[in-house]
């Protein structure tokens, strides 16, 4: 009786599982289920088919609610510029992806990210971010740009000892002493910023590109040039 009774238990719970899989997506932003369709052929997509889709595409589309798009939990690419996205917690089950870029979005809280450990690249520009310490744990990451937001406080960078590529441009940041052990940066761009000890990016090995115009930088070119001739100051 008693092993009926598991039984029973068990199929109704692989019963129920199923359905959940079999159950259609609901999107509130009919723009991002346009999107969604069209990269999976599916016109109306299950949880299934989402746990299929490996790359989405959907620049400038005018989408501005993400949600639905959370059962896509093995997203390794995804791309979402050009949209009026502001809240992107559907993303923060998103453990595979490799590549996010939103730029050009209403993004303030990147708190989501804080799990996407596999994350490589992503690029966030324009936005309204001023708190990046989501980014403290993506150790993975070999690229990181993140202009023209409201930014101050780079310290969560610190830890990103695999960052070739860091895009700072048009924040509000005046210290940069926590890239200085960063030494697989390659490209450094810090314009637009009131910086004006350039000392802890000279120091960097890797270090090919430096663009630090509209800083307070009169005389940093030259220094750096003595210290790092084969590096290009901008």
């Amino acid at each position: 009786m008693y092993r009926m009774c598991i039984t029973i238990v068990f199929m109704i719970a692989l019963a129920v599982s199923q359905s959940a899989i079999a159950q259609e997506v609901k999107f509130s932003d009919d723009n991002l289920k346009i999107a969604v369709s069209a990269a999976l052929g599916v016109k109306n997509p299950t949880v299934s088919d989402m746990e299929k889709l490996i790359s989405l595409v959907a620049i400038n589309k005018n989408i501005s609610d993400l949600s639905g798009l959370e059962h896509a939990i093995n997203l390794e690419g995804l791309e979402l510029d050009l949209n009026k996205i502001s809240d992107i917690s559907p993303l923060a089950r998103m453990t595979k992806l490799r590549k996010l870029w939103m730029c050009d979005n209403l993004i303030k809280d990147i708190s989501p990210m804080a799990g996407m450990r596999s994350l490589e690249r992503t690029q966030l520009e324009n936005n309204a971010l001023s708190d990046i310490s989501a980014v403290a744990k993506l150790t993975k990451l070999k690229e990181l740009e993140l202009d023209h937001n409201n930014i101050t406080d780079i310290s969560p960078v610190s830890n990103l000892k695999n960052l070739e590529i860091l895009e700072l441009e048009n924040n509000d940041i005046s210290d940069i002493s926590p890239i200085e052990n960063l030494d697989k940066i390659y490209l450094l761009n810090i314009r637009d910023n009131n910086i004006k000890d350039f000392s802890p990016a000279a120091s960097l090995q890797s270090l090919r590109f430096l663009w630090i115009g509209a800083n307070n930088y009169a005389g940093a070119v030259q220094q750096i040039h003595a210290q790092r001739p084969q590096i290009d100051v901008r």
